[in-house]
């Protein structure tokens, strides 16, 4: 039973915050919330608070980039201005990428895309949250074997639960960041909506007009391709 208090816990939390989602049109403050927390964090990893501009890691930190966003970015040059910092250098990432998304967007109907934004997020949401829970239910059977370390399995289960969530999250944010950059968006009629990504070896997602259109009553049905 106290094992399912951490499960119940974390459930709450999930399908309060899902609510909330499924309750607004207009999702776009919290997913570019997620990309710029992403961006910001991949960006300090590659060049490190403190550190001078010669020694970032701007071949890596582009490629990566360029892997999530499909956006190249010119970061030596950017690396070469006088008064660049890490700070800087993560405000312009994050400042690029949302111009390129407003640019990319820009002959669209806005309410398509929040449509597809919500689309999206709801269903990365729902697919980390059905993995989160399948791997808590098998943790909850093995980590009983700590118990021979001399460790309580409770507080272990509770403490594996927590980072488990916490990496859920961060998986959210990448995918988020993933799949809102790299989807393109063609309305070839007001009757057809067809959603498709950039080549990618990553998931490759396929919405129906009447998915999207459904997309604030419930859960968008999606058929997923590996390419």
């Amino acid at each position: 039973l106290k094992f399912d208090n951490v499960m119940n816990d974390q459930r709450k939390v999930f399908y309060e915050q899902r609510k909330e989602l499924m309750q607004v049109s207009d999702v776009s403050d919290t997913v570019s919330d997620m990309r710029e927390e992403f961006l910001t964090d991949i960006v300090a990893s590659a060049i490190g608070g403190g550190t001078a501009p010669k020694d970032w890691m701007l071949d890596d930190l582009k490629q990566e980039l360029a892997r999530v966003t499909g956006f190249l970015m010119p970061l030596e040059e950017w690396a070469k201005e006088p008064e660049m910092d890490s700070d800087m250098m993560i405000q312009r990432v994050v400042e690029t990428v949302e111009r390129q998304l407003v640019e990319k967007n820009a002959n669209l109907p806005e309410d398509i895309v929040r449509l597809v934004e919500k689309n999206i997020l709801l269903q990365v949401l729902d697919q980390l949250w059905k993995e989160h829970i399948a791997s808590l239910d098998y943790m909850r059977y093995t980590i009983v074997l700590r118990a021979y370390g001399q460790k309580d399995p409770l507080n272990e289960y509770k403490k594996e639960a927590f980072n488990m969530f916490s990496d859920m999250l961060d998986m959210l944010r990448e995918r988020v960041t993933f799949m809102t950059c790299r989807v393109q968006i063609q309305t070839q009629s007001p009757e057809e909506l067809q959603l498709r990504r950039t080549p990618t070896r990553m998931q490759e997602v396929h919405e129906t007009p009447q998915n999207l259109l459904n997309a604030n009553q419930q859960q968008p049905q999606a058929e997923t391709k590996e390419k």
